[in-house]
């Protein structure tokens, strides 16, 4: 009997472990702002960051924020200044079958229009960059944001990627409800057989964003946080703290996907 529950247990953590799957966004605001260079507006660590949670509080100033493992910080900006001619993912991905990453946004509320200079109005858009590698190489590079305009009173997600090897971009936007706030899920896939990545908004199937099959798979995946926000005024300062959450693993995963796709750990959602 012993043996019996000695042998569950080692197989109940082993199957415990098998199916996590974390993302450690370590990279300190030295690292990002080596890592983004300097950019306008200037680029912070998110102020508010919990695994693979992060958020920020309403600025009058324009920043854009940032998360990022610690070793793809610096493995990227070694590689773009030419320090190294290669450069290493986070995660590894097999070159055949499909996987998928979820966004959850929440607090996107609707915030009355502000003022920064003029009649500009407040913007502020959570969402996060992702990178493409094989052998070393940067193979592909884009983008999902959700965006909320005060001044058209719009919420749009935009996708974005860039094909490196073919020099071709592919981007779509899809405006969603204004009155979207909490829990609205974007699902990203990627399917290595076809070599198209597609798109998910809170439970429709979008389909792929590029018809033409990307010039090469990656093997390798990367991600990193991003946030952006200005232009609100100092009665709106610290009332709204707009969220995201990426979600990588399969059992915290809510949107439908074809069958056999994998979270970017290799199991099967």
């Amino acid at each position: 009997m012993k043996r019996m529950i000695f042998g569950l247990m080692i197989n109940s953590i082993f199957i415990s472990s098998w199916a996590a799957c974390s993302y450690d966004f370590d990279a300190t605001t030295a690292e990002i702002q080596q890592m983004i260079g300097n950019p306008i507006p200037p680029a912070k660590k998110f102020p508010y960051l919990n695994g693979a949670t992060a958020s920020f509080l309403l600025e009058s100033s324009s920043y854009q924020y940032h998360a990022s493992t610690s070793a793809f910080a610096q493995s990227y900006k070694n590689y773009i200044n030419g320090t190294n001619n290669t450069i290493l993912g986070d995660k590894n991905l097999s070159s055949t079958g499909k996987y998928a990453v979820e966004l959850k946004i929440d607090n996107f509320a609707d915030i009355p229009i502000g003022s920064y200079s003029g009649n500009q109005s407040g913007v502020y858009t959570l969402g996060y960059n992702f990178y493409g590698i094989k052998n070393g190489n940067l193979k592909y590079g884009g983008f999902v944001w959700l965006t909320n305009s005060d001044d058209t009173k719009t919420k749009k997600v935009y996708v974005s990627f860039s094909d490196l090897g073919a020099g071709i971009n592919y981007e779509k936007e899809f405006d969603i409800a204004y009155s979207s706030a909490n829990n609205y899920k974007i699902g990203l896939y990627l399917d290595q057989d076809s070599k198209q990545i597609g798109i998910n908004l809170n439970g429709i199937d979008k389909g792929y964003i590029n018809n033409t099959p990307l010039s090469d798979s990656a093997t390798q995946i990367s991600f990193q946080m991003f946030g952006l926000v200005g232009g609100y005024p100092t009665s709106l300062l610290g009332t709204y703290q707009p969220t995201e959450t990426l979600i990588f693993e399969r059992s915290r995963m809510t949107l439908n996907y074809s069958s056999n796709t994998k979270d970017i750990c290799g199991n099967t959602i």
